[in-house]
């Protein structure tokens, strides 16, 4: 039932759509009539003159109603006196012919003038290099791959991804899917597959946005007419695609389905009421009327009927639009003025020619990149300039458009240049600058968006792999851990220290002090608004440089990669203003010294002897990369 009454809805629209418009090839019709009345008083021809005004409503009952076309009424007395008249003999005098004989010359106002066709030097030094650096490879990446599913579960988790999740929808559901895959195991090749995906969105974001439109603009919801024209602007794109001929895809564009009493689908059906009433010939080569051709000086010539035919006709198709009688001045306006109105929007129309003789010289298949923009710049400028003459100046027409729907029509044209060049660094930018104030996005969502731009541009996987390692792991800030709720951070720090270092030997113990420099490497943990930081720390760069104070028993074994390698504790204050941070700091450090000791009268020599430290730190506070992070 329901189905029924859908259909049955969509009926009476589109019927209701067609009774609105009156849409006839009315430069021919003008020139039909123009034939017919040199044999008027063929009662053939008489029928034939009515025929052609009864496609615009207009018969003998009415005419005078048109101001335009009341002069052609047939003189029905003059008519019956020259009945007796041989008919022939007419013919052979019509060059003297007057149409003003027969017609009622009531017209005394003084007139003035795409397809398209389809960018330490040892080996045991070589050995610990090559071990830190191996090292290094595999802590990198195992960082990259937990920092990445981290980066994917705020992605799939944030409540703001809808807006970048409708502008890219399958690059999302592909990062659902990689992060449902659980392991936090990612491939190379997953990342090419995702770079893909997201170029195919790009690809699509003109039509993504429209599909989208409510979830991504949720201030459009009392601004139906820039719904409407993003529409209208991907139809054009569709259409051009498809080859049709320019008339043909204006009458395309005016079939489509826009909102209730739309701006947009009304100028649009008036474009395509112009298009085909100056059209010149009918099933062939398919060319407008020129403008000029219907000069006020034209249409006073009286031996042009034609050009006053078709200003008749036209009036006629539009003076049951609502929109064209505040357009026309009301009811009391001249003919005079109403003509010179109607040439205005004649004008914007005939520069549909310049984009049929643009594509027929092309064989109607465009190859290059910048000749199918150019080609749609050549379709919607005389779509834009019937717009905006037939608004200028007069907002209280029914279809006049603001400044603001033309303009975001012109930027969302920008969007769909940037996506034929596959200019993806330009296009972005532009949809965040010219549409933000329509959605309103945060700016995790902004830097989301610009993600998906970048990774689309890139090529080689370990680009790739840069791209989503400073994404998934950005380089923090001292003052992001100070202004936050909860930051979670791979960190560094450098700086002086200072405490006490026991030597564990194998009889007796050593404690001494010790002071130097410390640059540990770990995992900070930052609460109680940024001020109170738990650090575990793994490596230390800095213990060759920390020395015992009164160091008269102990000396170093040689470097080893392991002498880096320094477990640990920490808790720190930071100052809030400064990337300094105070605090206390207990390691390990294995089998790092040696130390020699009497037991006894016994000298004891103890090699690869671990040290334990707790020391007190002033540092510099190195965040490298942000894991988690809790604004305020």
């Amino acid at each position: 039932m329901k189905k029924w009454i859908l259909l049955l809805l969509i009926f009476l629209t589109y019927h209701i759509k067609a009774q609105e418009y009156n849409k006839q090839y009315t430069y021919q019709d003008a020139i039909k009539l123009k034939n017919i009345i040199a044999d008027i008083y063929n009662s053939d021809k008489q029928k034939a003159f009515y025929t052609v005004l009864e496609k615009y409503g207009v018969n003998k009952n009415n005419i005078d109603s048109n101001i335009f076309l009341k002069e052609f009424k047939i003189n029905e007395t003059l008519l019956a006196a020259n009945k007796s008249i041989d008919l022939k003999q007419k013919n052979n005098n019509s060059a003297g012919f007057s149409a003003s004989s027969v017609f009622s010359n009531v017209f005394s106002d003084s007139i003035s003038s795409f397809k398209v066709a389809p960018n330490l030097i040892n080996w045991q030094a070589s050995a610990v290099n090559g071990l830190a650096s191996f090292m290094a490879g595999r802590f990198k990446q195992e960082a990259f791959s937990t920092g990445l599913n981290l980066f994917f579960k705020q992605l799939n988790t944030d409540k703001e991804k809808k807006y970048a999740a409708a502008i890219f929808p399958k690059t999302f559901q592909q990062i659902e899917t990689l992060f449902n895959l659980g392991g936090n195991a990612y491939y190379t090749t997953d990342l090419i597959t995702l770079r893909q995906i997201a170029q195919l969105d790009l690809e699509r974001m003109p039509e993504n946005i429209l599909e989208n439109v409510d979830k991504i603009f949720l201030k459009l919801d009392n601004k139906p007419e820039i719904k409407d024209i993003l529409q209208l602007g991907n139809h054009i794109i569709d259409y051009s695609k498809q080859g049709l001929t320019i008339d043909k895809l204006i009458t395309s564009l005016a079939s489509e389905n826009y909102a209730i009493n739309s701006k947009i689908g009304k100028i649009i059906n008036l474009v395509d009421l112009f298009s085909q009433a100056l059209i010149t010939q009918a099933d062939t080569e398919v060319n407008w009327a020129n403008a000029s051709n219907f000069t006020i000086t034209d249409f006073l010539n009286s031996q042009k009927s034609e050009i006053k035919m078709f200003y008749g006709l036209l009036y006629q198709q539009l003076k049951n639009v609502p929109e064209f009688n505040i357009y026309f001045g009301g009811a009391n306006a001249n003919t005079t003025f109403i003509a010179t109105k109607i040439q205005d929007l004649l004008k914007c129309i005939s520069k549909f020619n310049t984009a049929h003789q643009y594509i027929k010289a092309k064989k109607f298949t465009i190859e290059k990149i910048e000749d199918v923009i150019y080609y749609l710049k050549l379709i919607n400028e005389p779509i834009i300039s019937f717009s905006k003459q037939i608004t200028n100046n007069n907002t209280n027409v029914g279809i006049a458009l603001n400044n603001e729907v033309l303009e975001i029509y012109n930027k969302y044209f920008l969007i769909v240049e940037s996506v034929i060049e596959k200019n993806y660094k330009k296009l972005v930018p532009v949809f965040l600058t010219e549409f933000s104030k329509y959605w309103g996005a945060n700016l995790k969502t902004t830097r989301t968006i610009s993600f998906v731009a970048q990774l689309a541009t890139l090529d080689k996987a370990s680009e790739m792999e840069n791209l989503l390692y400073s994404f998934a792991m950005p380089v923090g800030s001292a003052s992001v851990k100070r202004n936050s709720k909860f930051n979670l951070t791979l960190n560094g720090y450098v700086g002086i220290t200072g405490g006490f270092e026991t030597a564990y030997g194998s009889i007796k113990n050593q404690t001494k002090g010790n002071i130097g420099l410390s640059a540990p490497i770990g995992i900070s943990a930052t609460s109680n608004k940024g001020q109170l930081t738990y650090f575990v720390s793994f490596i230390d760069l800095g213990t060759i440089v920390n020395q015992r104070l009164k160091n008269d028993t102990v000396t170093y074994n040689k470097l080893r990669f392991e002498h880096f390698i320094t477990p640990g504790l920490g808790l720190y204050y930071n100052f809030k203003n400064y990337p300094i941070s105070l605090g206390a700091h207990f390691n390990y450090v294995p089998n790092y010294r040696t130390i020699k000791y009497k037991n006894g009268a016994v000298d004891i020599v103890d090699n690869n002897t671990s040290v334990t430290r707790l020391n007190f730190s002033i540092l510099f506070d190195l965040p490298l990369f942000t894991l988690s992070n809790k604004s305020n």
